[in-house]
């Protein structure tokens, strides 16, 4: 279990996963940022799962991005605390991985 103080300055906002009734096991992660209106689903391999997945989103205006984009990209942004890690970790972590590059103190 991580400290409360680990989660204060998280990008991610929640995620939520979508689970077969028959064996429990996860279909999709929905994950949705702190930046309030971007939103990723994570392992999905049910096209039709996502298209419906990807009209709700759609319907409650949060911007989709692919997450195979957001894993391989590097942010290099404003945050420099942040800089090195990938746009996933930057705009969707719900623990913040800080760049060894910048003193957090």
């Amino acid at each position: 279990m991580h400290p409360p103080a680990l989660y204060q300055d998280s990008t991610g906002l929640a995620h939520c996963r979508i689970a077969s009734t028959s064996d429990d096991a996860a279909l999709a992660w929905i994950v949705l940022s702190h930046f309030g209106d971007l939103a990723t689903v994570q392992d999905c391999v049910d096209s039709d799962l996502l298209s419906r997945i990807l009209g709700s989103l759609e319907a409650l205006e949060f911007k989709f991005i692919e997450y195979d984009y957001l894993v391989s990209h590097t942010y290099d942004g404003k945050c420099p605390a942040l800089a090195g890690g990938t746009w996933a970790s930057r705009y969707f972590a719900l623990e913040v991985d800080w760049s060894a590059k910048v003193s957090v103190e």
